[in-house]
């Protein structure tokens, strides 16, 4: 028998037996333990190989809309573009009623995709490019709460710049329309920027568009708690939407 000694000892040899002559014992003992785990291991020894790394498992396909593909991309440059054109107006909005400080508006291209919204939020609070051929954003120093209203869902964001924080904040301007629609909070919600998402659920008679506007109307009932937006003089609740929405025309 061998012992667990031996085998260790056995091992350290690398295969390779004592010389004979100079170690007759040595040899002896190797040649003893050679022969007891032949007939404990019969066939040809292959040594030992070096494990072959697996191949990664291909990563599985992303859910939803595939962000690096040229559509979506373009999609992207069509939101900044809709941001930015939108910001203009309501820089413009803004110079014409002296003392507007927070907007609230809708827009179409994301299509109820929060990304893409955030994207139209970029464009409008750039900085606008004196050279450039068609003036767009220019409306970062005014808070905003802007809407896209898909099939599937409802997005939302809030953004307020550092000079109107103590006026209104947008995470809790944020957490009062979403609220009202049963959206939720999105990533990291701050004093200066939150998104939120409702998803749409036809079945329970919840669609995205109708929600829009309920959002909507509380957004402008969150401002007018915070005295950031002028008080509804009992009109048409329309009219509430000249400082926002789509109706700019007559500021501009």
């Amino acid at each position: 028998m061998a012992s667990a000694d031996d085998l260790a000892v056995y091992g350290l040899l690398g295969g390779k037996a004592p010389d004979a002559k100079k170690a007759p014992n040595a040899a002896r003992w190797y040649n003893h333990v050679t022969g007891l785990l032949s007939s404990s291991f019969p066939g040809k020894g292959e040594g030992l190989k070096k494990a072959e790394p697996k191949k990664a498992a291909a990563p599985a396909p992303a859910a939803g809309v595939d962000k690096t593909s040229k559509d979506y991309v373009k999609k992207v440059a069509k939101a900044v573009k809709e941001g930015g054109k939108k910001g203009v107006d309501i820089a413009g909005a803004a110079d014409m009623t002296l003392g507007l400080e927070f907007f609230c508006t809708t827009m179409e291209v994301p299509d109820g995709d929060i990304e893409l919204l955030e994207h139209c939020l970029t464009g409008a609070n750039k900085e606008v490019e004196p050279d450039a051929e068609e003036r767009k954003g220019g409306s970062g120093h005014i808070g905003k709460a802007f809407f896209s209203a898909g099939n599937a869902s409802l997005a939302i964001v809030t953004y307020v710049p550092p000079k109107l924080i103590e006026k209104v904040r947008a995470d809790e301007w944020m957490a009062a329309i979403a609220g009202a629609v049963g959206a939720e909070v999105e990533g990291y919600a701050s004093q200066g920027y939150c998104r939120a998402v409702m998803v749409a659920n036809p079945d329970k008679g919840k669609f995205s568009i109708k929600e829009k506007d309920v959002a909507l109307d509380k957004a402008f009932e969150y401002l007018r708690s915070k005295g950031a937006f002028p008080e509804d003089d009992g009109g048409d609740d329309s009219d509430d939407y000249c400082f926002g929405d789509d109706a700019l025309d007559e500021y501009m």
